[in-house]
């Protein structure tokens, strides 16, 4: 929603410059907010599949479809690969992503992620430790853990 306002505000703004602005000049500034989007766009790419991104592990689909939890691997610049799980929104642009639980290193990956509610993803260790994760449906906004058995070494 928010690329498609930017559009039309754009739009009407240079509609409007053209009955003040010479054609020529009205030119050269459609072309650089063009080059200006453009750079915004290719850096908000960087961004969310290269700085962010990583390899991922599992992809699993909350019971009502808007939501899925994604186990990633890495940080995708090969600087670490530290298993990390995220929520994030399905069927929507742009894209949400929230990191809701991070590995303690190389060979923490979780043994199984799901969702036990809507709102709601349960994350066993590689030790076998539960962790519950709560996030807000619209905002994504995480929760504090709670930590279930087998005992208290999980905490």
């Amino acid at each position: 929603a928010a690329p498609l306002a930017l559009g039309v505000v754009l739009v009407v703004a240079f509609a409007a410059l053209g009955a003040v602005v010479p054609r020529r000049a009205l030119t050269a500034l459609m072309a650089g907010a063009g080059v200006v989007l453009a750079g915004v766009v290719t850096l908000a790419w960087i961004y969310v599949d290269v700085v962010n991104g990583g390899r991922i592990i599992a992809r699993i689909v909350a019971p009502d479809g808007r939501h899925e939890a994604v186990v990633i691997e890495g940080d995708g610049l090969g600087i670490g690969a530290r298993p990390d799980v995220h929520v994030r929104t399905r069927g929507r642009w742009p894209v949400r992503d929230t990191l809701l639980w991070r590995g303690f290193d190389e060979t923490s990956r979780p043994r199984d992620v799901r969702f036990t509610t809507p709102e709601q993803i349960e994350i066993i260790d590689y030790r076998g430790c539960r962790y519950l994760v709560g996030f807000s449906r619209h905002t994504l906004d995480p929760q504090a853990p709670t930590v279930g058995p087998p005992d208290a070494a999980c905490a």
